[in-house]
Order: C-alpha cells, then structure tokens, then sequence
C-alpha cells in the first residue's frame, strides 16, 4: 500500500502510466490530489513501482464505479 498522496485526476493523458494512479490505495487511510498541472512535475513512472498497482482492466473498472 502506498504512502503517498494519490491522483485521482481522470483527465489526465498519462495516467495509465503514472504510480499515483495506478496504485492500489490503502483501504483505511488514503489520501488523494487531483494534481491539475498540464506537464505534472508530481507524475511517478509506474517502472520500478514498489507496491502493488492495477492492472489496465482493474483501474478501469474502479473508474466506472467512482462515475
């Protein structure tokens, strides 16, 4: 579980590659940004990602629920 604050901006262009995305949040406590920047200085490359992230079809399913 990630220690980290999590994007949970849908309009961004990378976040299908970006950790702050795709990371399983911890289900008791997780806090969460809508980090708006259009070239975000807060994107996390998902390459070398130390703790559990969704899988393309998981996030996407998470996202139709939250609509």
């Amino acid at each position: 579980m990630p220690d980290i604050s999590m994007c949970r901006n849908k309009e961004c262009k990378k976040k299908y590659d970006c950790y702050r995305y795709m990371a399983v949040p911890n289900p008791w406590r997780q806090s969460f940004a809508s980090f708006t920047h259009e070239d975000c200085e807060y994107f996390w490359p998902l390459k070398g990602a130390s703790t559990k992230v969704y899988t393309l079809d998981e996030i996407k399913k998470v996202e139709q629920r939250e609509v």
